[in-house]
């Protein structure tokens, strides 16, 4: 899947696009379907919203909405078994790190926090603010499974071999 979203802040809605990209493999000894249908879930901002999809190579869905989601989970509780394409802001992986009622949705969030912080790329001060927001959950009271992978994500970021540590944003 390839999921994109678009606020239209003058009409209120959001719309989410999903388009089917598999392909059949024609070599396969067990029958393919072109695309896929079925229910899905999608958390918006706390609030699951149920849809179908259907049997074609695009999906759109519109929901009103009176401000622009903080949050948008395709998927919730990633019941397909699946790959998808859903490009997130920082911000927006943030608070789906920190608030989505999906654990696996955190934990995605979680991964590409991950990524963004091993980056060489990616400047001191969003570094210093990923490694800040897993703290605060490590310390905090969530599942304390997912506070294990936290702490095992940070202990990864800070002991990245191209990252000089700065002593005084570690403390």
């Amino acid at each position: 899947f390839v999921v994109t979203k678009q606020y239209d802040a003058v009409h209120k809605e959001l719309k989410i696009d999903v388009k089917q990209t598999q392909s059949i493999n024609l070599k396969d000894e067990f029958p393919q379907v072109k695309y896929f249908n079925g229910k899905v879930d999608i958390e918006i901002d706390g609030k699951i919203e149920h849809v179908w999809l259907d049997a074609k190579s695009e999906n759109t869905y519109t929901f009103k909405l009176t401000d622009k989601p903080k949050l948008t989970n395709f998927d919730y509780e990633s019941t397909w078994i699946k790959e998808i394409q859903f490009e997130k802001t920082f911000d927006e992986l943030l608070y789906q790190f920190n608030y989505s009622k999906d654990i696996l949705a955190r934990q995605e969030a979680l991964n590409e926090l991950t990524n963004l912080g091993l980056k060489e790329a990616t400047t001191s001060e969003t570094k210093i603010k990923i490694k800040k927001e897993f703290r605060a959950v490590i310390s905090g009271t969530t599942y304390w499974r997912f506070r294990n992978n936290v702490m095992a994500q940070l202990r990864k970021i800070i002991n990245a071999p191209t990252e000089a540590i700065d002593k005084e944003t570690e403390s």
